[in-house]
């Protein structure tokens, strides 16, 4: 890990507010500035990276398309729906797209999904879509990766499928997050684990 901390651009708020329920964030900045542009997928709705995502998108031209299975998950961030923003629900995690179905001018591969974020529910699918998701997209960033975590998220069944890994444990024993791809050395991100974050604090509004 670096010595000297850094702290990168974030008009967004990503580094603002960060707890263990939100400890991917970090790394999700990381991933969002790293890969730009393409399309961004949200596998999981939730307070801290929802609105931040559909933000950060608008000012940036990229598109982001959230999934939840949770009807009242999706009523609760339907005001911010646009066209950088799609918004679905997930009545079957299989019916959510491996590819985005939609043009992505400028991503490094139109094939591919530059950024997932795997939060999602029930927890115990998340090392599944995590394994079929893994040669459709740049990075994807996993929550809840600590070991042992709180739920059955058998993620041990899906590493083996990604060439490249890195651990954001800052937040153990509580929950952690990771970065993971076939495509890109997320291993060599070490200075993202030396952003300075402000740990625990209301996140902004965006």
């Amino acid at each position: 890990m670096p010595d000297q901390i850094i702290t990168p651009d974030d008009p967004h708020g990503f580094l603002q507010g960060v707890a263990g329920w939100s400890s991917y964030l970090p790394l999700l900045l990381k991933a969002l500035q790293f890969t730009r542009p393409g399309p961004i997928l949200e596998l999981g709705m939730g307070d801290d990276s929802t609105r931040r995502l559909n933000a950060y998108v608008k000012e940036t031209d990229r598109r982001l398309v959230s999934y939840d299975s949770k009807s009242e998950w999706v009523a609760r961030f339907a005001d911010l729906a646009c066209s950088a923003h799609g918004m679905m629900q997930a009545r079957n995690w299989d019916d959510v797209p491996i590819v985005p179905s939609f043009p992505t001018i400028g991503n490094r591969n139109q094939f591919r999904w530059s950024v997932i974020l795997i939060d999602h529910a029930p927890g115990e699918r998340r090392w599944f879509d995590l394994l079929r998701f893994c040669a459709a997209a740049d990075v994807v960033i996993v929550h809840d990766t600590e070991k042992p975590g709180g739920g059955d998220y058998q993620y041990e069944k899906a590493w083996p499928s990604y060439r490249y890994r890195i651990n954001d444990n800052r937040f153990f024993p509580g929950a952690c997050a990771t970065a993971v791809s076939n495509f890109i050395d997320v291993s060599k991100w070490t200075d993202a684990l030396a952003w300075e974050i402000n740990r625990g604090q209301a996140a902004p509004a965006v």
